[in-house]
């Protein structure tokens, strides 16, 4: 489904409590099996409920903490997945992690051939697997609730794995501490994907620097490559690169 229908129906249905196939063509000047279809898609991913014609908005939309996030901030996240895309060529494998911001690079993914995301997020795998030109190698563990993704304890799944790029979201930066969350929970996946990829880059919109939560995900010795938006200080690029980090931001 394209992203720019995804929400647009979502906030609609939300809004008027429930939607008909036909209150969405009229939205989004689609055709009826094409309403259909997202309406589908939408409740294979349990964020509606759509019977008889009909959808609904489901609890787990509202306890989604994914789904309330990907809104949040919009315009800046998708800056930072047309940025991070860029980064991208043909025949590369991607390790994309957890996030409403990681979300954002599968708007310009199909761009590219020859493909293989590597990813704990069941987001990113069910958009990815609605789009088989695209090699799809899953992260398995235990579930996390709060950023829809799994945690490998299993470190041998992760031994073969050497992705060209990785591209890891942020709740918080700090410039002494490095990318921060607001519980312990730990993030081994993404860590060792971090660690292994060729280039590795933190996907970080402007609101989320100088913000030093509780907990240390990745250290700030670790980060080399940050992606933001245009509304990021240009002052504090130099201050940045001044300890080592480069700052990739959206013009």
């Amino acid at each position: 489904m394209d992203f720019k229908y995804r929400n647009v129906i979502l906030n609609y249905i939300k809004e008027n409590k429930e939607a008909s196939i036909h209150d969405i063509v009229e939205l989004c000047s689609i055709t009826i099996p094409t309403a259909r279809k997202y309406l589908n898609e939408l409740s294979n991913e349990n964020l509606i409920s759509f019977k008889r014609g009909k959808a609904v908005i489901t609890s787990s939309f509202y306890y989604s903490n994914f789904s309330r996030k990907i809104n949040e901030n919009q315009d800046l996240k998708k800056q930072i997945g047309e940025y991070a895309s860029s980064f991208i060529s043909n025949n590369k494998t991607i390790f994309i992690g957890g996030g409403s911001t990681s979300f954002y690079i599968l708007e310009n993914i199909l761009n590219y051939k020859n493909i293989t995301i590597v990813t704990n997020s069941v987001p990113i795998i069910t958009f990815v697997i609605q789009h088989p030109e695209i090699n799809l190698i899953v992260i398995g563990g235990k579930w996390n609730d709060r950023t829809e993704s799994f945690e490998s304890n299993d470190i041998k799944q992760l031994e073969d794995l050497y992705p060209d790029i990785s591209f890891v979201g942020a709740m918080g930066i700090d410039i002494n501490r490095g990318v921060t969350q607001n519980t312990q929970m730990q993030q081994q996946t993404e860590f060792i994907m971090f660690e292994k990829s060729k280039e590795s880059f933190i996907l970080a919109d402007s609101t989320k620097f100088n913000i030093a939560y509780p907990w240390t995900v990745f250290p700030i010795e670790k980060i080399s490559n940050i992606i933001t938006d245009n509304k990021f200080d240009d002052k504090d690029i130099e201050v940045w690169n001044n300890i080592g980090i480069s700052i990739f931001k959206y013009k």
